[in-house]
C-alpha cells in the first residue's frame, strides 16, 4: 500500500512539473497491485496452512486422548470382573458423552460414546488462471477445479481378544493385536499361576499408555511413560495413527488472448472428508447383572449393593450373646437380659448356623442387601438383620422379623472345630452307651444298616447326639476321590481341592490342600481345610499301631482362625509344628474294630476300621467311612447287611 502511494504521489507531481509517459506509469501501478495482492495472498495462505496445523495438533490430542481414556476405562472393567466388584448405578454424563457407573467397593469407572473422527483436512485452494497473453482484452480466466476430497476422518478404537489355550486376553487397536517392538502381544488380564505348595501368583497384565509420533505413528510405553516403542503391525510395519493431507486442486484455464487478461478466481476449496463415527458403547440390565458393550467386547458384572462402612470380614465366626434391646416406644431402647447360650456362628460369606440350649442348631444363609443389611433365610421363615456396629470384640445386630423389633448384642466367641462335634467313643455292643477305651478294637459294638436307621430316634436322648450322614463324615475324613494315604504309598500332594461338607446341620463348600510324605512320616497324611471359612483349620491323620500290635486312626484338628501366616509348608513339619501349642488341638481316634459278616464272624480286626453314615445307596447298600494300612476315606459303600461300628455326632461341640 505503501508503494501505491508513493506512485500515486508521483503521478501528481509528474502532471504538475511536466509531461510524462502515462502507460508506464499505469503499467508500473498494475505492477505494485497485483504485487501486493500477491502478498496478501501468500499472507492469507499462510495463516490458512497455520490453522490447519493447529487443527490437525487437536486431532492428534484427541485421537490419543481417546485411546488412553480407553485402555483405562477397560481395565477397570476387567478388574472389576476380577475383583468380583458388583455395579451399585450407572448414570448419563450430563453432556451425553458417555456413562459413569458406581462401583460396589466406592470407585467409578468412566465410558465415553466413541468420539466422532475429526474431519479430513480440506483440499488446497485451486490455483489462480494463468494471465491472458497480450492483445484484446481477453476473458477472465476459467475457475480453477475443485480440490480433491480430503481423506476420512481418524478414530482409533481399543479393545481386547482372547488368545491362546486358557482364552487369555490381549489388548487390540483397530480390531488387531497390539504388538511391540518385537512383535509380542501386550496382554490385559494375569496369566494362571503355576500349581506348587501354595501357587505362585499369576503373572499380571500389562496397561499400555499410547502417544503419537512426529511420524504419524503409533507409539506405546509399558513402563508408565518410562521409555517408548512404536507399535508394529503383524507383518512389522509401523502402525499409522493419522491419515495424509487431501491434494491439491489443478490450475485454472488459461484466458484467452488479450493485453492482460484478469487473472481468473481461485478454485473453490475441497469439500471435508466425512467423519469417522462409532456406536461403541451399549448398556443393558438383566434382574441380576449388568451387560456392557463396549469396543466390541462385552463385560458382564453382576449389580452390586453400597460398600459397608463397616469390614465384613470381621462379621465371620462365631458371636455370643449378651444384651438384647427393644424399643420403648419413644425412639428409645430398653436393655434387657440375652437369651441364654444363645449365639451366631457365620461360616463364610453366606452361611451359619445358629444355636441354642439344649442342643438347637438352626442353619441360616445371609445376603447382603444394602451396604449394612442382610437377609437372613432360615427353616422357620426370614429375617433383616442390620450391623449397628462391628469390631473385633463387638456385634450389634437390629434385627426385624415376624415377632418385631430388637437389638442384639454379641461378643466375640470362640469359633468351634469340626472335630469337637465327634463323639469321642463309639456305642457299645448293646447300642445304649459309649464304650469307655478309645483304641480297644474289641469292645465296640456292631450293627446292620437296618438296625441303625431306628435308633437315630432314640440316640439324640444321649445328649443331642445323631448318627452322622456322609457328608457330616466328610466334613472330619474326606471322600474316596480324595484318599488319605498311609503306609509306603508314593508321595502325595493334593492342593485346591473343593470339598462340600456338612457342619452344624448346614452344608458348605470350601477348599483343602493334602500332603503325604512316607519317608518323612510313614503313615501320616496333613492337610489344611476349611479354607475360606471360620474353621479353617490343619489336620493330620495318623495310622498308629499300639503296644498290643493293634491299629487304630488317630485325628488331630486344630484351628487357624485368625492366623493367616501359617500354611501348608508350615503344618506338614510335624516337629515344627505338631509338637508344639498342643493344648489347641482337638484329638479323636477310630479303633480298628473290623466288621462281621453276614454269618457273624468277624473280619479284618486290628488292621480296619468300618463306620456306618446315616446315607443309604440304594439296593441293599449303604455309605459309610473305612480306614485300613493303605487309606482312609468316605463314601465307603458296602452291603447294608454287615455289622459295622457306630460313631455318633452332635449338633454342640463335645469338651
Amino acid at each position: 500500500m505503501k508503494k501505491l502511494f508513493v506512485m500515486i504521489t508521483l503521478v501528481a507531481l509528474f502532471l504538475v512539473v511536466g509531461c510524462v509517459d502515462l502507460d508506464e506509469v499505469w503499467s508500473e501501478i498494475d505492477f505494485l497491485k497485483k504485487q501486493n495482492k500477491e502478498q496478501a495472498d501468500k499472507l492469507s495462505e499462510q495463516s490458512t496452512e497455520l490453522q490447519e496445523y493447529k487443527d490437525r495438533l487437536k486431532a492428534v490430542e484427541d485421537l490419543t486422548n481417546n485411546a488412553n481414556s480407553d485402555i483405562a476405562a477397560i481395565k477397570a472393567l476387567l478388574e472389576a470382573q476380577n475383583r468380583k466388584l458388583g455395579v451399585i448405578s450407572y448414570t448419563e454424563m450430563l453432556d451425553k458423552s458417555g456413562y459413569v457407573l458406581l462401583m460396589s467397593d466406592g470407585s467409578t469407572i468412566t465410558l465415553k460414546h466413541g468420539t466422532n473422527g475429526e474431519k479430513g483436512d480440506k483440499g488446497d485452494k485451486g490455483d489462480k488462471g494463468d494471465k491472458g497473453d497480450k492483445g484484446d482484452q481477453g476473458e477472465k480466466g476459467e475457475q480453477g477445479e475443485e480440490g480433491a476430497k480430503g481423506d476420512q476422518g481418524d478414530i482409533v478404537v481399543i479393545g481386547v481378544k482372547p488368545f491362546g489355550p486358557y482364552d487369555r486376553l490381549y489388548w487390540t487397536i483397530n480390531g488387531e493385536f497390539l504388538l511391540d517392538a518385537s512383535g509380542n502381544k501386550v496382554p490385559a488380564t494375569g496369566d494362571k499361576g503355576d500349581e506348587g505348595s501354595k501357587g505362585d501368583k499369576g503373572d499380571i497384565g500389562r496397561t499400555p499408555i499410547l502417544r503419537v509420533n512426529t511420524a504419524g505413528n503409533w507409539e506405546m510405553s509399558l513402563d508408565n511413560g518410562t521409555t517408548w516403542q512404536e507399535v508394529k503391525d503383524k507383518t512389522g510395519k509401523s502402525v499409522a495413527a493419522i491419515g495424509p493431507k487431501g491434494d491439491k486442486g489443478d490450475k485454472g484455464a488459461t484466458g484467452s488472448q488479450g493485453p492482460i487478461g484478469e487473472q481468473g478466481p481461485q478454485g473453490e476449496i475441497g469439500p471435508q472428508g466425512p467423519s469417522g463415527s462409532v456406536d461403541n458403547l451399549q448398556i443393558t440390565e438383566t434382574a441380576t447383572a449388568v451387560i456392557i458393550t463396549f469396543n466390541g467386547n462385552s463385560y458382564t458384572i453382576l449389580k452390586g449393593i453400597p460398600q459397608s462402612q463397616f469390614d465384613l470380614t470381621l462379621l465371620l465366626g462365631m458371636w455370643d450373646m449378651n444384651m438384647i434391646q427393644t424399643p420403648d416406644g419413644s425412639d428409645g431402647w430398653i436393655n434387657e437380659d440375652p437369651d441364654e447360650g444363645y449365639s451366631m456362628h457365620f461360616m463364610d460369606s453366606g452361611n451359619g448356623a445358629i444355636s441354642s440350649p439344649p442342643w438347637i442348631n438352626v442353619p441360616f444363609t445371609y445376603t447382603l442387601i444394602d451396604k449394612n443389611k442382610f437377609e437372613v433365610v432360615r427353616i422357620t421363615g426370614f429375617d433383616t438383620m442390620t450391623i449397628i456396629n462391628l469390631d473385633n470384640d463387638n456385634l450389634i445386630l437390629e434385627v426385624v422379623s415376624n415377632a418385631g423389633t430388637r437389638r442384639e448384642h454379641y461378643i466375640r466367641g470362640e469359633v468351634p472345630n469340626p472335630l469337637s462335634f465327634v463323639a469321642k467313643y463309639n456305642i457299645n455292643t448293646f447300642g445304649l452307651g459309649f464304650v469307655t477305651d478309645s483304641i480297644a478294637s474289641n469292645v465296640s459294638g456292631y450293627f446292620t444298616y437296618e438296625e441303625i436307621v431306628p435308633m437315630q430316634e432314640f440316640v439324640f436322648l444321649f445328649g443331642g447326639y445323631f448318627i452322622p450322614t456322609v457328608d457330616e463324615w466328610r466334613a472330619i475324613i474326606p471322600d474316596n476321590n480324595h484318599q488319605i494315604p498311609f503306609g509306603n504309598l508314593s508321595v502325595m500332594t493334593d492342593l485346591r481341592v473343593t470339598e462340600t461338607v456338612t457342619v452344624q446341620n448346614k452344608s458348605i463348600t470350601m477348599t483343602s490342600d493334602y500332603a503325604h510324605s512316607p519317608d518323612s512320616y510313614p503313615g501320616c497324611t496333613s492337610a489344611l481345610r476349611y479354607v475360606g471359612t471360620s474353621m479353617v483349620s490343619a489336620w493330620r491323620y495318623e495310622y498308629v499301631k499300639h503296644e498290643e500290635g493293634l491299629y487304630y486312626l488317630k485325628v488331630t484338628s486344630r484351628s487357624l482362625f485368625g492366623k493367616p501366616d501359617i500354611d501348608m509348608t508350615d503344618i506338614a513339619r510335624r516337629d515344627e509344628f505338631w509338637l508344639q501349642n498342643t493344648e489347641e488341638d482337638i484329638v479323636r481316634y477310630f479303633p480298628a474294630s473290623g466288621y462281621q459278616n453276614e454269618s457273624g464272624a468277624t473280619q479284618n480286626q486290628g488292621t480296619n476300621g468300618y463306620y456306618w453314615s446315616y446315607t443309604p445307596h440304594g439296593n441293599g447298600l449303604a455309605v459309610g467311612m473305612s480306614f485300613g494300612p493303605s487309606t482312609a476315606y468316605t463314601n465307603y459303600v458296602d452291603k447294608a447287611i454287615h455289622k459295622y461300628s457306630l460313631r455318633l455326632f452332635r449338633s454342640r461341640v463335645i469338651e
